[in-house]
């Protein structure tokens, strides 16, 4: 395969040509950066190798979870369905966990785990407080609601109960 540079101008603003302002910004910087030279096409083979393969997971993983939830409808084995979603979920969660972990210690090694880790669990105790808070407004949301149609209805005489 041909390969292939990319080239990276820097210019300054200051300058009137494109010319001087490459000069001038090399002049002002102390350092030199390395220009890296890319296959052509291996970038791009990986992001649609990527993309092929993430595509076709989730149609994998959404078939597969259709037909067995299916099958347990028509069975009506809903145990068994509560069963295999509480498996997933947590077989989900410990791999997003792992995958946290994994990317945490390949940027910062022991430290980047460790605050990978610390991450993910504070991330899934906000998403665990949120579900709950929700389920609280709803709760409320439900008992203002049945509150106030009682009253319409002249079921609550303020503290005496109901009338019959």
């Amino acid at each position: 395969m041909e390969t292939r540079k990319v080239v990276i101008e820097i210019v300054s603003k200051d300058a009137t040509t494109k010319s001087q302002k490459i000069i001038d910004k090399v002049q002002k910087t102390e350092t030199t950066e390395t220009i890296e030279t890319i296959k052509e096409g291996t970038l791009v083979s990986s992001l649609v190798v990527n993309q092929a393969f993430t595509q076709v997971k989730g149609l994998v993983k959404n078939a597969a979870l259709y037909y067995m939830n299916k099958h347990f409808t028509l069975k009506e084995n809903y145990l068994m369905q509560r069963n295999v979603d509480n498996a997933l979920t947590t077989i989900n969660k410990v791999a997003s966990f792992g995958t946290s972990v994994a990317g945490g210690f390949l940027l910062g090694n022991v430290p980047g785990a460790a605050v990978a880790a610390v991450g993910w669990v504070a991330n899934e105790a906000f998403t665990a407080f949120k579900r709950q808070d929700q389920t609280m407004m709803g709760l409320n949301t439900t008992n203002i609601q049945t509150a106030y149609q009682r009253t319409r209805a002249g079921l609550s005489n303020g503290s005496r109960g109901t009338q019959n």
